[in-house]
């Protein structure tokens, strides 16, 4: 209760934020206690939630990216108080976010905890080849950094040939004529096919999608830029408002904004 009594004893309306309650850190400038949103001034449940605590979760993610749009470089602390008055009492379900899980005990041994990063630049190719079924996913990324990958290919024949056998050969593909940037397609693609002539239709499909994929973006970019065109030419030409041209072309007022510059 002494806990319960010092979150109460901070409490402080949020300006402007109607569905918030900010408790402020004494002491400590810069550093916010939000409580998440569930409904007006303090959270509030009427009916017992089993994924209660999902639920709030989700509500301090959305408290820290709004934290963040306000020119915040780090995170806020966010201390959760939830009021209930349902009809079922005591609240019948748990308020630890582990017991949402499937296997809470596993989660609890797993979710939440420091990232297991692999960073792949301080890693060899050579120690990369041990790691099982992720050795040459691993070794495309980091050869990924270099923008080209036609040389790699050339020095890696059997790697390269072990790569396009893999379930993800066809992604493999894909990502390698879309990274590169130093040698035309056409020399990848007849690489590939040399190394492995039994993939030749695979590796023609996988840069006939990428080719697609290209035109549909040139697509929507040409579209959108004939777009800015034509609120350009209403806003200085014809000289009509932003509204008007906003409901004809259904560019965001930020967008035409930029246009009356």
């Amino acid at each position: 209760m002494a806990r319960l009594r010092s979150f109460y004893e901070l409490l402080e309306p949020c300006e402007g934020q109607s569905s918030r309650t900010v408790l402020r850190e004494e002491g400590a400038p810069g550093r916010l206690l939000r409580g998440t949103s569930v409904g007006p001034d303090l959270p509030d449940q009427s009916t017992p939630d089993v994924l209660l605590p999902f639920r709030i979760l989700k509500y301090d993610v959305a408290l820290m990216e709004q934290h963040l749009k306000q020119g915040h470089a780090k995170l806020p602390i966010i201390a959760n108080l939830c009021l209930y008055a349902g009809k079922k009492s005591p609240y019948p379900y748990s308020t630890d976010i582990y017991d949402c899980f499937e296997v809470p005990e596993l989660a609890r041994s797993t979710m939440f905890k420091p990232i297991q990063l692999i960073d792949l630049t301080t890693i060899s190719e050579k120690e990369i080849i041990t790691h099982g079924q992720a050795d040459l996913l691993e070794l495309l990324l980091k050869q990924s950094q270099q923008r080209s990958f036609f040389k790699w290919i050339k020095d890696n024949p059997a790697l390269l040939q072990k790569l396009l056998e893999r379930i993800y050969g066809f992604s493999a593909i894909v990502y390698i004529l879309a990274t590169e940037q130093r040698h035309a397609a056409k020399e990848i693609i007849d690489t590939l096919i040399d190394l492995k002539p039994n993939k030749k239709e695979e590796i023609m499909t996988a840069a006939q999608q990428l080719r697609q994929e290209g035109m549909q973006q040139g697509m929507q970019q040409g579209m959108q830029q004939g777009i800015q065109t034509v609120a350009h030419n209403m806003l200085h030409q014809l000289h009509l408002g932003i509204e008007v041209v906003q409901q004809a072309t259904g560019l965001s007022k930020a967008e035409i904004a930029r246009l009356t510059k």
